[in-house]
């Protein structure tokens, strides 16, 4: 099964990135566990005071649909950036509006010129 791995940069940054949950702390270069939450040796899910405490939240589209478990609602971030979103199917850039409030400034960004996913389905 498939969640997000975790990780705080400086104080300010708190990240999440996917993995599978039988990734070892190996899976990850010793610069980026720097900046993972790790207990016990293991890949933990920031709790919801981790993200009220940083800054900045950064997400994978996928994976954004984890901060509905932390109890993060529609109106928490003041600007959502969405890097690559010529790329990303229409549903992927949903997930991560649902937190969106009436002040929040939303931010598209993308190469429309780039090579399009392509599914092999």
């Amino acid at each position: 099964m498939s969640y997000s791995k975790p990780c705080c940069l400086k104080e300010h940054l708190v990240t999440f990135s996917s993995f599978d949950t039988n990734d070892r702390l190996e899976t990850a270069s010793e610069i980026a566990r720097k900046y993972c939450l790790i207990k016990d040796d293991t890949f933990v899910l920031p709790s919801r005071d981790d993200l009220v405490e940083h800054r900045v939240v950064v997400t994978t589209l996928n994976t954004s649909i984890v901060l509905l478990d932390l109890q993060v609602l529609h109106g928490f971030f003041s600007h959502i950036l969405i890097d690559e979103a010529a790329q990303a199917l229409e549903p992927e850039v949903l997930t991560p509006l649902i937190f969106a409030g009436p002040n929040t400034k939303v931010v598209f960004t993308g190469d429309h010129m780039q090579v399009k996913f392509n599914s092999a389905y």
